[in-house]
């Protein structure tokens, strides 16, 4: 999983089109994006899980779809983005964090979590 600032997952396509007016107005872009993202995006293995917990137990915030996913799929590690912050829900199963001098990408490992 990579972690970026930006929130991937969209509850239905009206505040993803809001989300994607508001950064490229009614550009080229935002044309390309509002005819290509949904379809690339929805195949997305967390989107797809994010879709299916939504549906199940409600809406919730990206940080806590985060969560459930590291701990459904046991993951040992996440690569964030030099611009990214771990969510303060997540902190609680970290055991290391190595950040590349280079590119500021971390690399976050997590304590063994066995999900539900």
């Amino acid at each position: 999983m990579y972690f970026t600032n930006l929130n991937t997952y969209f509850p239905n396509d009206t505040a993803m089109y809001a989300e994607i007016e508001t950064a490229y107005g009614d550009s080229d872009l935002a044309k390309f994006f509002k005819r290509n993202y949904p379809s690339q995006l929805m195949q997305d293995p967390f989107a797809l899980f994010a879709k299916h917990y939504v549906d199940s137990c409600g809406e919730t915030t990206i940080d806590t779809l985060q969560l459930e996913f590291i701990k459904k799929y046991n993951l040992g590690f996440v690569v964030c983005d030099s611009k990214m912050d771990i969510p303060d829900i997540i902190y609680d199963i970290v055991d290391t964090t190595f950040i590349d001098s280079k590119t500021g990408e971390s690399f976050v490992f997590f304590l063994e979590v066995v999900g539900e």
